[in-house]
């Protein structure tokens, strides 16, 4: 597991050989004066986390290798983005499936006006050398989507940035889940029964069925 403390990345094993660790010791994975926000951790290769962090005043996306050198030292972050926006890099939103695509969301320059959206890019990873390719970063065609999750060839999204933490908030920034397949002409909402919040998506497997589950301040009534 990954966390975040202090404003810097701490890594912990929680399992070893199938078995829960009895006494786990997190071991700080990075000491400087950016701050560290939203590391993903690769779901097919484990060794691989992405974070943002401000190293070069903007926020960018970095990734971590935890695979030891020849000499015994660590790889250093590997930054993976330049955003020359006024914010850079808002965060990571997750890995596909395969661990070979990287979701996050930035501020775009295609518009004045601020326009949160979603990019990805392909990671080639070696895995008999600690070297990582890092393919073109594309705008995935969202507007205004803050974090996302993909099953096949879908993305569940979420729209918008939403202005208040207040629980029920309704309003025109109030976050819903909306779906967009390859293909498609349009997306679809999937959350427009409910005026309030609905964010975080995630895709579970169980028994060859997939599952989106998500958070919402809805009532038992909804």
């Amino acid at each position: 597991a990954v966390f975040i403390a202090e404003g810097d990345l701490f890594w912990v094993r929680l399992f070893k050989d199938g078995k829960s660790v009895a006494h786990p010791t997190a071991i700080r994975l990075t000491v400087t004066v950016g701050n560290v926000r939203d590391p993903k951790i690769n779901p097919k290769y484990n060794n691989l986390i992405a974070f943002t962090a401000t190293y070069q005043a903007r926020r960018d996306v970095y990734l971590m290798d935890l695979r030891k050198r020849k000499n015994g030292a660590n790889a250093p972050a590997q930054r993976l983005t330049y955003f020359d926006s006024e914010f850079g890099v808002d965060s990571v939103v997750g890995w596909s499936d395969d661990g070979i695509t990287l979701l996050f969301a930035a501020q775009s320059n295609a518009v004045s006006l601020p326009d949160l959206r979603l990019y990805q890019t392909k990671i080639l990873w070696d895995v008999t050398n600690p070297t990582t390719s890092v393919f073109e970063i594309k705008p995935i065609p969202l507007a205004q989507a803050t974090e996302g999750v993909t099953n096949d060839d879908c993305i569940f999204f979420v729209r918008y940035k939403q202005a208040s933490w207040t629980a029920r908030y309704v309003g025109g920034t109030a976050e819903s889940l909306w779906a967009y397949c390859d293909g498609q002409a349009t997306s679809i909402p999937m959350t427009s029964d409910y005026k309030g919040t609905s964010k975080n998506p995630g895709i579970v497997h169980f028994e060859n069925q997939s599952y989106l589950l998500f958070l919402s301040d809805r009532s038992p009534l909804h």
